[in-house]
């Protein structure tokens, strides 16, 4: 799974709010309700009126492509068109590692596969040496003893 730079920078930071024993939902509910987000007024049904940060809707974005994407675990309730994020799923939590492991397996077998070609390009040049050598011997005995002859005689 490719997640953007903004999605990895935010997963991090997730990340670490949970390795540290911080709760990662109430972790994004200040981010976007307190740090980005304030109350402006409250109407007669109870509903906050907010008004928003500049940031708040890039925020929001990224936390919801997370959890498209697996990565927070969240529910979506489609009558109000938003997500309810509750923490990060397993995938969120391993998403380093895991993709650290993945880049050393494929560069081992990058070299596994250099290694390989090098090896079967020395055979090939060994097996074509000796092949040529085989096949030219007559010219290479008379090649060798027109040379002796003009070696002085001692």
């Amino acid at each position: 799974m490719d997640l953007t730079a903004e999605e990895e920078s935010a997963l991090r930071e997730l990340v670490s709010v949970h390795e540290s024993g911080r709760d990662v939902a109430e972790f994004i509910s200040d981010r976007l309700y307190s740090e980005l987000s304030y109350v402006v007024a409250v109407d007669n049904f109870n509903n906050e009126i907010r008004d928003y940060e500049p940031g708040f809707e890039l925020q929001r974005q990224i936390y919801d492509g997370l959890a498209e994407k697996g990565m927070i675990d969240s529910v979506y309730y489609p009558h109000s068109k938003a997500w309810r994020h509750r923490g990060l799923t397993s995938a969120g939590r391993c998403y380093f590692r895991d993709r650290d492991e993945r880049e050393r397996v494929r560069l081992a077998e990058r070299e596994d596969d250099r290694r390989y070609a090098r090896r079967t390009a020395i055979i090939g040049a060994t097996v074509g040496l000796i092949g040529s050598l085989l096949i030219n011997l007559p010219s290479l005995v008379g090649l060798v003893a027109w040379v002796i002859e003009l070696l002085p005689a001692s």
